[in-house]
C-alpha cells in the first residue's frame, strides 16, 4: 500500500445539512492492514462549516482522527502519517485510507460537523487481537460410562468488543487435530466425550482459539482425563463368608471390606461399627448376633453400593439345676440356631420339666403312649 500514500487532499466544504444517521457496516482487520473507509453521509443544503472525522471507543471516550479544515487538513498527532483523505464525492461520501491498523485503532469512525452534535453517517473498524492463552475446563464429572463435556475457555483480546468477531476453536487429540467422530463431538469450544472409559486416561487434549482465521492463541497446556470410577456393585469380603457361626464367648477375627474405586471409596460398617473398611467384633454376645452391611461410596461421584454379612450365635446343648419349691429339678435344653431358612421338623419331641419325686409315674404315662 505504499504507492497509495499521498498527501491528504484538502477539502473545504461550506454546508449546511439535516441530521441522518446513517448506520454502514463493519470493517474487520487485523493488526497491520491498510482499511479503506467508505461512510455514506447524508447532507440536504450547504451552509459554512466543517466536517470531522471522529473515533468513539464508547460514548465517553472519543479521539479527533482528522478535520478539513486546513490544506493538508488538520490529522491528529496518533494519526498522522497513516490517513491517506482524498475528499467527499459528491456530498453523500466521504472515504479514507487507514494504514497499518492496530487494536487501538479500533473503534466507531464517525462523521460529524464541527461543533455541532450531529453524526452524518458512521462506520465501525473491529480490529482482531490475538486471544489470551486457552484453558481447558471440565464442565461435567468424568465419570466411566457417562459422557464428559470440555470447554475450551480463551479471552478475545479483539476490540471492540462487540466487535461481531466469531471465535472459532480447533481440538487436539495426543497432538492430532479432532474431527467429529461417533465418540467425540467437536461443537466449537465445546468437546463431548461420549461413554466414557477407564482406557481414556491415557488421552491428552489441547485446544487453540481463533478471534481471526490469521491470528491463532498459543496451544493450552495439557488436559489429561482421570475418569473417576467404582464401586462395583458387588463388593469383596475378606475373608469370603458370608455367614459367620460363632459360639458365644469367643472372638470373630477381622473382616475387611472393599471396592475397585477411584478415587478410593469411603467405608462403613452399621449398627455403631466405627466407620472404616475393618469390621472388628470384641467377644461375642448375645448383643453381637445379627446381620452387618458393609457400604462403599465413591467420594467424588458419590456412587454407593452395601454389602452384607450375618453372625448366629450358638451356645453348647448341657443340663442345669434348680431349686423349684425347694425340690431339686433337672432340665433339659435344647437352643435353636436360627438362620434364614427355618427347617421343619417331622418329629416333634415332647420333654417335659418334671422332680424326681414324680419320675415313676410320668415314665409310666410317657410308656403308654
Amino acid at each position: 500500500m505504499a504507492g497509495l500514500r499521498t498527501p491528504a487532499l484538502a477539502v473545504l466544504l461550506c454546508l449546511h445539512w439535516h441530521h441522518v444517521i446513517v448506520k454502514a457496516g463493519t470493517l474487520f482487520a487485523v493488526p497491520g492492514d491498510d482499511v479503506f473507509f467508505n461512510i455514506s453521509i447524508s447532507i440536504v443544503s450547504s451552509n459554512d462549516g466543517f466536517i470531522a472525522v471522529e473515533k468513539h471507543v464508547d460514548d465517553k471516550h472519543k479521539v479527533m482522527v482528522f478535520v478539513d479544515i486546513t490544506n493538508p487538513p488538520y490529522i491528529s498527532a496518533q494519526y498522522r502519517d497513516r490517513i491517506n483523505f482524498p475528499g467527499i464525492i459528491g456530498l453523500t461520501e466521504m472515504y479514507f485510507w487507514l494504514y497499518n491498523v492496530s487494536i487501538e485503532d479500533a473503534g466507531e469512525f464517525r462523521v460529524v460537523p464541527v461543533g455541532i452534535r450531529k453524526v452524518l453517517g458512521s462506520q465501525i473498524l473491529a480490529v482482531a487481537g490475538r486471544p489470551g492463552n486457552p484453558t481447558i475446563v471440565e464442565r461435567t464429572i468424568p465419570q466411566v460410562y457417562k459422557d464428559h463435556t470440555l470447554e475450551c475457555e480463551a479471552l478475545s483480546s479483539s476490540r471492540p468488543e462487540t466487535n461481531g468477531f466469531n471465535m472459532s476453536f480447533i481440538w487436539k487429540l495426543n497432538g492430532t487435530i479432532l474431527v467429529n467422530t461417533m465418540v467425540r463431538i467437536v461443537q466449537g469450544k465445546i468437546l463431548i466425550i461420549r461413554r466414557l472409559q477407564r482406557e481414556d486416561r491415557f488421552d491428552k487434549f489441547t485446544c487453540i482459539a481463533y478471534d481471526s482465521d490469521r491470528l491463532p492463541s498459543n496451544e493450552s497446556m495439557y488436559y489429561q482425563i482421570d475418569p473417576y470410577y467404582g464401586p462395583a456393585e458387588e463388593l469383596t469380603l475378606d475373608p469370603p463368608n458370608r455367614t459367620y457361626f460363632v459360639e458365644e464367648g469367643s472372638v470373630l477375627a477381622s473382616i475387611t471390606c472393599s471396592a475397585d474405586c477411584h478415587p478410593h471409596c469411603i467405608f462403613s460398617w452399621d449398627r455403631g461399627v466405627r466407620h472404616g473398611a475393618k469390621l472388628n467384633l470384641s467377644v461375642i454376645d448375645k448383643t453381637k448376633n445379627g446381620i452387618y452391611r458393609c457400604t462403599a461410596k465413591n467420594p467424588v461421584t458419590h456412587v454407593s453400593f452395601t454389602t452384607a454379612l450375618e453372625v448366629i450365635l450358638t451356645t453348647r446343648i448341657g443340663t442345669e439345676r434348680a431349686d423349684r419349691n425347694g425340690f431339686p429339678v433337672t432340665k433339659v435344653s435344647l437352643r435353636v440356631i436360627v438362620v434364614f431358612a427355618i427347617m421343619s421338623l417331622n418329629l416333634v419331641l415332647h420333654f417335659t420339666s418334671f422332680t424326681d419325686r414324680a419320675l415313676p409315674a410320668n415314665m409310666v404315662r410317657y410308656a403308654s403312649i
